[in-house]
């Protein structure tokens, strides 16, 4: 019943984008439709996620989203995946600045971690080795120290590493509407620290249970990840859906009695308005630079 929701709520947003695509379309009349410099607006989102990483439980959110794109000469925030700066980019590598965010979790109905403390938010950023292998495959290396915070004081949490394979591709399609699409595809690895795992897998004797017993979180691989992301822009609405499949059956920590699950999917679908945008178009990604290699052509 709930997929057959999420078809009906995909097919409605669907005709809502090509409704407002289509009163719109003079925002791209010409040749030029490319992106903008930057842009911000909102969107609504409809997602499913698992409360931590190899929860059972699932949360289905109803969420509305600022959205605020950049797509500049050495940095960019956009919807192929987030915000990260170009530090030094030469023609087959580069090195990165990027990072993510996992939200907290104090859901009630979390059966794995019941009577335990509320799972605080955890931001990580940190450099990530990029190979570009052909203009739409890249081999990514990142190393993220993680913070984690209820907003009240931050604590270091070890890392997060990853390794992933991109695929990435920008086109433009004239049917139903005239729009620019973005494809995002990646096949990951992920692994972390002790500490950082230690937030989502340990059991301090304090909590432990007849059927949660004490357990020591260990450093290793996280899961790996399949992702899938498609992005559609036409005038000043924008129609996005991404989704995930997470293996956890490898997972250094699978004895844990906090990891439920040996798959998950998660997704989420929503659309967006622009209120304004830039009348400068944005850097072409085959044009962007690195900080320290612009830096540096400065001081020549």
């Amino acid at each position: 019943m709930r997929l057959r929701n999420v078809a009906r709520l995909s097919g409605s947003l669907l005709g809502v984008f090509l409704a407002l695509s289509l009163l719109s379309a003079t925002a791209f009349a010409g040749d030029d439709d490319s992106y903008s410099l930057w842009n911000y607006g909102v969107a609504l989102s409809y997602m499913k996620l698992e409360h931590y990483p190899g929860s059972k439980d699932f949360s289905w959110l109803w969420v509305p989203l600022p959205v605020v794109e950049y797509r500049g000469k050495s940095s960019r925030l956009d919807e192929n995946d987030g915000a990260r700066a170009y530090l030094l980019k030469w023609d087959t590598w580069g090195l990165d600045l990027s990072g993510t965010v996992l939200p907290g979790q104090n859901y009630a109905s979390d059966e794995a971690r019941e009577g335990m403390p509320e799972l605080p938010w955890m931001f990580e950023l940190g450099p990530q080795l990029v190979k570009y292998l052909s203009d739409h495959f890249q081999l990514r290396l990142g190393i993220f120290p993680a913070v984690s915070t209820q907003f009240q004081s931050l604590h270091f949490n070890g890392e997060y590493y990853d390794a992933r394979l991109v695929f990435l591709n920008e086109t433009r399609i004239s049917f139903p509407v005239k729009a620019l699409r973005s494809d995002y595809i990646a096949l990951s690895l992920q692994g972390a620290s002790k500490d950082f795992m230690a937030t989502y897998y340990e059991v301090p004797e304090a909590y432990a249970t007849p059927t949660r017993p004490v357990y020591h979180a260990k450093t290793g691989i996280v899961c790996n990840e399949l992702g899938v992301y498609e992005a559609f822009t036409s005038g000043f609405t924008s129609l996005y859906a991404g989704a995930y499949y997470d293996n956890y059956s490898v997972a250094r920590n699978h004895d844990s009695p906090l990891l439920k699950a040996d798959h998950n999917v998660t997704f989420f679908i929503a659309m967006g308005y622009t209120f304004s945008r830039s009348a400068k178009k944005s850097v072409d990604i085959d044009e962007t630079e690195g900080l320290i290699n612009r830096l540096y052509d400065k001081e020549k």
